[in-house]
Order: structure tokens, then sequence, then C-alpha cells
């Protein structure tokens, strides 16, 4: 039975290397087209400051492919407001583990955090913060729960007293539109580091495809002519109230929009084609407000 167990670890190991290496091979040649395609469009560049910022991070690494660079330009400014959310996987033995890589992840990143779970406590750590800065996954997203913590935002009635800014990141799909878009630059040694820091820390994680990660980053980096860049919306409060109650009320008539975004999870091995895809639903967001 061992020798079976083992075997079957083998296979799989072998199988997993080559498919990394297929799509290495794959994503690279996708990220040499594109970046033929792109031209600086934007200086727009996240500065450091004190005002307080909260980064809401659904799952454990989130906070990691979203913001790592953000965390270290706004160090103590910016705290994370993790929620636990382990998608498919709800065993007990999962959550624990996820918890406490990423528990490692804020201890090497001297970040301050709370762990949320319901809207009473979104709400309360923003008011009592004095946040004026919200960080959250972009709703055009096939990650359900990356949604999902948009509407418990919206449930926040903090946002209705107080002028807060909101900013989307991207975790698998990329913030395809011009509009209001901002960086956080990154050179090679940086971002050599913050997935060096992944692959220490997140070992139960270690199948995710760093390479198509960075390659994404690289893409980002070129519209502001640097090496790479995590990239983020800044988007009108007003504007995302309207558009997250659309997609809410959306969640369950099986709309067409929200088939697409589900799709999208077909797409993210490809660069090319999830780049496509999702510039085409942000356009149809931006032209109709929402829908």
């Amino acid at each position: 039975m061992f020798k079976k167990l083992r075997n079957n670890k083998y296979i799989l190991f072998m199988y997993s290397k080559i498919f990394l290496f297929h799509y290495s091979f794959k994503w690279y040649q996708e990220y040499k087209n594109e970046k033929k395609n792109i031209n600086i469009t934007s200086s727009n560049l996240i500065e450091r400051s004190r005002v307080p910022k909260l980064f809401i991070v659904p799952h454990a690494d989130d906070e990691l492919f979203g913001g790592y660079a953000l965390k270290l330009l706004q160090g103590n400014s910016l705290i994370w407001a993790y929620f636990g959310f382990t998608g498919s996987n709800k065993t007990l033995k999962n959550e624990r583990i996820r918890e406490r890589e990423f528990t490692k992840m804020a201890q090497k990143m001297k970040a301050n955090f709370y762990k949320i779970q319901n809207v009473e406590q979104l709400n309360k750590i923003v008011r009592d913060n004095n946040i004026q800065e919200i960080y959250l996954p972009s709703l055009i997203d096939w990650h359900y729960e990356h949604r999902l913590v948009n509407y418990m935002l919206l449930e926040c009635s903090i946002l209705s007293e107080k002028n807060i800014k909101l900013f989307w990141y991207t975790i698998s799909v990329p913030l395809m539109t011009s509009k209001s878009k901002f960086f956080v630059p990154m050179n090679k040694k940086e971002q050599n580091k913050k997935y060096k820091c992944f692959k220490r820390i997140y070992k139960s994680q270690r199948y995710m495809p760093i390479k198509r990660f960075k390659f994404q980053e690289k893409l980002e980096g070129k519209l502001i002519n640097k090496y790479a860049a995590e990239s983020f919306i800044h988007i009108n409060t007003k504007e995302w109230e309207i558009i997250t109650q659309k997609f809410f009320e959306l969640e369950e008539q099986n709309s067409n929009l929200l088939i697409e975004i589900n799709k999208l999870k077909d797409y993210i091995n490809s660069i090319k084609k999830i780049r496509s895809k999702a510039s085409n639903i942000y356009l149809l967001i931006e032209q109709n407000k929402g829908i």
C-alpha cells in the first residue's frame, strides 16, 4: 500500500513538472507577444502616505499576490483584514494550515492584521482605525469569494458616513482597463524576493504557477516603463456601490455577465486569452456602469 502511495506521489510530481515546463514555455511566448502591443500609458504611482489603510484578504496569500509591494511601500499604515476563506477545501485541517501560513507572512512583513468573520467586525475595524483607503479584490474575478468581500463591504454603514477611497486589486485576472489605474513598481530583485517569500511561507500552495504571475506583473510594469508592477484601480465609491449592488443581484439570476466572469477560470493559463477576455468585460462595465 505504501509503495503504491509513493508511486502515485511520484507520478503526480512528474506530471506537475511536465505541466509547468509546457506552460512556462507557452507563457514566455505569450508574454513576448503581448509585450509588443503595450505602450507606456500611465505615470500614476501610488505614493507612500501615513493615512490609515485596510487591505482586505479573502484567502491566505492574496495579500502577497495582490499587495506585497504595496505593503512594503506603506508599512504600518496598511492593515490586513483576513477572512480565512479556503475555497472548495473547507476542512478544519486546511483552514488551520492556511491561517498558520498567513500568520507567518504577517510576522515576516511586520503586518498588523484582524481576523474577520462578519460584516459587523469589518465595519467596526474600519471605524475604530479611522480607515481612509480600502483595497479589495476586483469584482471581475472568477473566484466567488473575491466578489463576496465586495458584497460584505457594501453592507458596512461606515461607507455612507465617511469619504473612503476604494481600490481594486488583482490576483489571477489582470485589471484590463486604463481607467484610474495606479501602480506600485518593482525591479527584478524586488519581484524575485516577493516570490521567494511565497515559496518559503506558502508551502501548501507550492503548485501555484509563479511564472505566470511574474509575467503578468512584468506586462503591467511596461505600462509605466518599469520592470514589473502591482496594479490597482481607484474606483469612485458611488460607482462601486452601483456596480456591486447590481452584481449581487445578478449572482442568483444566472446572468450572461456572471457566466462570462465565471468562465475566466478557463483562461487563466493563457496570458493572451485571459487579458483579452478580461479587457472585453471591463469595457462592458465601463460603458454600461455595471451592466
